[in-house]
């Protein structure tokens, strides 16, 4: 509608410039004819053939002709422009907007709109909104029903904000490339997302900012409830076993009057199912350790050492999945074959071999191969690419795949990686959960005295692939301490060799003594 509006004020704009330039002409055309008829009189056409004037005589004729047209012409724009200004204020809500490149009505002249088109440019069109899909790890549809109003169906959970998870691929592509080049590794962007995505409920101004920066979390709320469909869809998927568990615990020993704020707690329990223990310093490694051994049905069997039990509170993840290949390979058709590592080296291993019809993609540089699982849900991707470089942009490569027939060729393998992710948090930008004096944690927890900040992040992964399937699991423990909170101390019991004493050197395990001796008597150095 602004484009006919444009037309005709642009069209009238020219007829009026027209008219007013044609009656300047007629005059002087006028003036010059009855000099030019004088003038032919006195000098018996010497100078002015009478042809001559007849055309000119002519052309004035055409020229009123023409000057008619347009006087004619104008009144009717000017009536379809009112007729078209009164449809759109019948059913226009928006304020009507001039086209910008509107001509002006001062005179200056302008191209004739009639000969030209006008030029559509992309400053000039708004775009109409539109719905992008979530951006989430789970596989999206855009011809399924709104997620709010249709069931679940498979185990697929449905929510209108699984975008919180987004960019997982971005977070995952970030991730690699902070992790080591010379050994095999594994990590598990969901479980850091899970147990860091909980401490960030407790965060607070900048250093809620950083973390949710640091792991692609674009809108808490969303990932809360993001969070919540995802356990409650794994733990009740019933075509493989794929669980996640949360904990939160409360060191009485560091922290004996320490409690979880009302609603960090509510928000853990209905949002991560998250289950609260308090334990004292001497039972604490044990304790984590069997509940990450039971969570992970005994693939990981303990994330916390002696000597890691002095913290004040703990979040805590466990991420398990064992499923079978929607076909498995044959265990007959499994040989060895020559692996060649980064560095050059050959090494003989067991490949598992299969020709089927498989979802497969390529372009420069890479190809990539889809293993589903029973179910069809879960997947394994093998990527191979020629500057071992993990793509930024997963997603895309996925979308590009088709079925083909494909003959696979994949090592038997199995890796454990353990990790202290301090370091690869401050390099994704989150730094300030662990300063002492400035971290913003005061939503988590009260009762304890000076500043809580995180202390240490460990993440460990174990995987097993074969013929039949894989097996996997992840746990990641955020410890938290501070900065005045340390265990209690008895008094000590003195004890000043500052007057004669003796002296040996014993091996405990035999009870052998190696040396021994006394000291009676002082002597300067």
């Amino acid at each position: 509608m602004a484009s006919a509006f444009s037309f005709c004020l642009r069209c009238a704009s020219v007829s009026l410039r027209r008219q007013k330039r044609q009656k300047e002409d007629r005059r002087a055309f006028s003036e010059a004819s009855g000099l030019a008829k004088k003038t032919a009189r006195r000098l018996a056409g010497e100078l002015f053939p009478l042809s001559a004037v007849k055309r000119a005589v002519t052309f004035q004729r055409k020229d009123d002709d023409l000057m008619k047209y347009h006087s004619a012409l104008l009144p009717l724009l000017l009536i379809l422009f009112l007729l078209l200004l009164g449809f759109s204020a019948c059913g226009k809500t928006e304020p009507m907007r001039v086209c910008p490149d509107l001509p002006p009505l001062d005179g200056t002249d302008t191209a004739d709109p009639l000969e030209a088109s006008p030029q559509i440019t992309p400053e000039t069109v708004t775009p109409s909104p539109i719905a992008l899909p979530p951006e989430s790890t789970e596989p999206s549809h855009s011809t399924s029903p709104s997620p709010s109003t249709s069931p679940a169906r498979d185990g697929f959970y449905q929510t209108p904000e699984s975008t919180a998870l987004v960019k997982t691929d971005s977070f995952t592509a970030n991730l690699l490339q902070l992790m080591p080049k010379d050994k095999n590794y594994m990590v598990s962007p969901l479980s850091l997302q899970m147990a860091l995505g909980m401490l960030a409920n407790g965060a607070e101004d900048e250093t809620r900012s950083q973390l949710l920066s640091a792991l692609s979390i674009k809108d808490l709320a969303a990932f809360n409830a993001d969070a919540k469909a995802k356990i409650a869809s794994y733990n009740s998927y019933d075509k493989l076993s794929v669980r996640l568990a949360d904990s939160l615990w409360i060191n009485e020993t560091c922290a004996p009057a320490a409690a979880f704020l009302p609603t960090f707690e509510a928000s853990m329990t209905d949002c991560f199912d998250a289950d609260s223990y308090r334990v004292t310093s001497d039972e604490a490694v044990k304790r984590i350790n069997g509940w990450v051994d039971e969570k992970t049905e005994g693939l990981i069997d303990s994330i916390l050492q002696e000597g890691q039990e002095n913290f004040v509170l703990a979040l805590v993840n466990a991420l398990y999945f064992k499923g079978n290949w929607a076909t498995p390979f044959s265990k007959a058709a499994t040989a060895d074959g020559t692996f060649t590592s980064r560095d050059g080296s050959e090494v003989t291993l067991p490949f598992m071999t299969a020709t089927r019809s498989l979802k497969y993609g390529s372009g420069e540089g890479y190809q990539l191969l889809s293993l589903p699982y029973a179910g069809n849900r879960f997947s394994m991707y093998l990527l191979l690419k020629d500057d071992g470089v993990f793509p930024a942009d997963l997603d895309s490569y996925i979308d590009s795949m088709s079925f083909q027939r494909v003959r696979c060729r994949l090592p038997r393998f199995q890796t454990e990686f353990a990790l202290s992710a301090n370091e690869t948090l401050k390099l994704l930008g989150a730094e300030r959960i662990f300063d002492p004096e400035n971290a913003q944690l005061s939503g988590v927890a009260s009762g304890f005295a000076g500043n809580l900040f995180v202390s240490d992040i460990l993440h460990k992964t174990v995987i097993d692939v074969d013929e039949e399937g894989t097996e996997a699991a992840a746990v990641t423990a955020v410890m938290t301490m501070a900065t005045s909170a340390r265990p209690p101390m008895e008094e000590p019991i003195e004890f000043n060799a500052d007057v004669p004493f003796f002296f040996l050197i014993r091996d405990d395990e035999t009870k052998t003594v190696l040396f021994v001796g006394e000291y009676a008597f002082g002597e300067k150095e």
